[in-house]
């Protein structure tokens, strides 16, 4: 059957993969590399490469190879696979490779040791993977396998075997004649139970067994002694066998999102571990063996129901990294003075309402995350964390700032958000390197004067506060990017913001504003407006300067028309108008090209019909595609015609 015939997409991909194996040949080269191509085929002259030990051919769109790669008998290494990251989808080709079966010649490849098939899909394991007994690698993760046949026990030479992201239910006894392992990938399979055999695996190092619904352990995994790191996360684990104590190699060992409710004393005979990730159990107490663990540098309780940590926790001296976030603390002991090594902390979502003066101690923190807690004050001897560069206390009961909050010079964000706070220390005109300060949901009701002191400042919000209008002296932030004065009961906008030329987002929704003042339209760099929710009933010809402009958010006012001028805002990615009183649409409009959101809900005067106007703004939020802003505007102007 002749192949189908190339898309000039897939033409350039062939041919400029014809041309690097040209160029390969010519110049005697071992090493190929056609990654990201958006190969569909592959030139049957890559047989002609036959001194090549490394074909890389991942990240194309293959379905099949050419039986021409049988002739590449010095290959020592062959790269097909796939990786798919769901977050970056939008930016990756829809499709990858999908390549369901080897041609037969592949067993020709005697020189094999890595063979690299992630992300494809592959049902079973091809019989020809079996008879290629060199293999050292062998990745298969990311696939449609639901059975491994017994003939796996074959790859003796096998130390590295991927079969994460599968459909697994079980493994073959036989998996576990691969005594010469040193790395077993099983995460996201469906497994629910391992066999005993797997204690067999003595010279494992790292053993990947995340998400696959284990409900239990066997002791035998006690028999793994070489493991360095193992990973359970994502189970169903309600218990921990004793055995695990004589993993007594283990550096890292990963254990969150299970249902345990404790652990065994024999943890404490894991000396050498250095990361210990106990995240999103049911934890209520910790065994005073976890005091022996003094090579930790890294321990994460947090999303247990601790209510307190016990004092072993804190001979662990060799800590950089402490999570215990969302818990049920209500106190931190002076002991918490000892961890002198820490440089992050987050106790954010618990309970505390005050900080031991032996939190000063801690002069190496970098971050600290104090969020959601119940603290009324800190600590004159906060001040002595003299390293700190993100301190995090939203969501308190803070009423008041210590000075020495002045002395965290190196402090370049500050979030103290939704405290009780109605003005700021002087001395935090100090903090001149500060980026970000985040006090929305206080109760000021003006500006403290010492913002207008920070020279650095790019972030500030306000939002929620009850300033009513921006003092003169706002003109000394020179660098701000973002401002947020949403919620702020502001009434006028005054003609001084013009001189924050840098502002690229702008926030005033909720408010009074009644107009706004044409001198908004220097603000060139503009590229996020949020004007919801104020009494807006016209925009000024000037919002037509904004041409950086990505996003213009006007719903929930009280608009008529629009100026012609918004035709200029050709950037506009979306444009919320719904809930105003708007009559009529001007034809400037349709010069906004890139427009991918358009909401006109809620403009009776309009008369466009719900099937036009699609899904509303919160309907679009529930993975409902909005309607296509074009359709809409051919809609109204087609019906403003003559006779229409």
């Amino acid at each position: 059957m002749p192949e189908p015939a190339m898309t000039p997409e897939e033409q350039a991909a062939y041919a400029e993969a014809l041309k690097r194996i040209i160029e390969c040949g010519r110049k005697g080269e071992t090493v190929l590399d056609l990654r990201d191509l958006g190969l569909t085929r592959v030139p049957p002259e890559l047989g002609q490469l036959t001194a090549l030990t490394e074909l890389d051919l991942s990240q194309n769109q293959l379905t099949a190879l050419p039986p021409e790669i049988g002739r590449l008998t010095a290959l020592t290494k062959l790269d097909l696979s796939f990786w798919r990251f769901p977050w970056f989808q939008p930016i990756l080709r829809p499709v990858g490779n999908r390549i369901t079966t080897l041609p037969p010649e592949i067993v020709q490849l005697t020189a094999l040791n890595e063979l690299l098939l992630a992300g494809n899909q592959f049902t079973a394991l091809s019989p020809e993977i079996i008879q290629l007994t060199t293999l050292t690698k062998l990745d298969l993760s990311d696939n449609c396998l639901t059975t491994v046949p017994p003939e796996i026990g074959k790859l003796t030479a096998l130390t590295e075997l991927n079969l994460c992201f599968n459909q697994l239910t079980t493994v073959p006894p036989e998996l576990f004649l691969l005594t010469g392992l040193k790395e077993l990938g099983l995460s996201g399979n469906q497994l629910t139970t391992l066999p005993p055999e797997i204690g067999r695996l003595t010279e494992l190092r790292v053993l990947h067994l995340s998400g696959t619904r284990l409900i239990t352990l066997p002791s035998a995994v006690g028999q793994l002694t070489a493991l360095t790191v193992l990973s359970l996360s994502g189970n169903q684990l309600t218990a921990l066998p004793p055995e695990i104590g004589q993993l007594t190699e283990l550096a890292e060992l990963y254990f969150c999102n299970n249902q345990l409710t404790s652990l065994p004393a024999k943890i404490g005979q894991l000396t050498k571990l250095t990361k210990f990730d106990l995240s999103g159990n049911q934890l209520t107490t910790l065994p005073p063996e976890l005091g022996q663990l003094t090579a930790l540098t890294e321990l994460t309780l947090s999303n247990n129901q601790l209510t307190a940590l016990p004092p072993d926790v804190f001979q662990l001296t060799g800590l950089t990294k402490l999570h215990v976030a969302t818990n049920l603390l209500a106190t931190l002991p002076p002991m918490i003075g000892q961890l002198k090594a820490l440089w992050l902390l987050d106790l954010s979502g618990n309970k505390l309402t005050s900080l031991p003066s032996e939190f000063g101690q801690l002069t190496k923190l970098e971050l600290v995350m104090l969020n959601d807690n119940q603290i009324t004050t800190l600590p004159p001897e906060i001040g002595q964390l003299a390293a700190v560069t993100l301190l995090g206390l939203e969501d308190n009961q803070l009423t008041t700032l210590p000075a020495e909050l002045g002395q965290l010079t190196a402090l370049t964000g500050l979030f103290l958000a939704n405290n009780r706070l109605t003005a700021l220390p002087p001395d935090l005109n100090r903090l001149t390197a500060l980026t970000g300060l985040y006090l929305s949901g206080n109760q000021f009701t003006t500006l403290p004067p010492e913002i207008f002191c920070l020279p650095a400042l790019t972030k500030l919000s306000l939002a929620g506060s009850q300033l009513n209008t921006l003092p003169p002296e706002i003109v000394q932030l020179t660098a701000l990017t973002e401002l947020d004065l949403s919620r702020t009961k502001l009434t006028r906008l005054a003609p001084e913001i013009i001189q924050l030329r840098a502002l690229t987002e702008l926030k005033l929704s909720g408010n009074q504003l009644t107009m706004l003042p044409p001198e908004l339209g220097q603000l060139n760099q503009l590229k996020r407006l949020h004007l919801s929710d104020n009494q807006l009933t016209a925009l000024p010809p000037e919002i037509g300067q904004l041409t950086a402009l990505s996003w213009l958010l006007l719903s929930d006012n009280q608009l008529t028309t629009l100026p012609p001028e918004i035709g200029r805002l050709t950037t506009l990615t979306e444009l919320w108008l719904y809930n105003n009183r708007l009559v009529m649409l001007p034809p400037e409009l349709g010069q906004l090209t890139h427009l991918e959101k358009l909401f006109l809900h809620g403009n009776l005067g309009l008369g466009l019909p719900p099937e036009v106007l699609g899904p509303t703004l919160e309907e679009s939020f529930q993975d409902r595609p909005a309607a296509k802003p074009q359709d809409i505007l051919d809609y109204y102007f087609a019906r403003q015609r003559p006779g229409q």
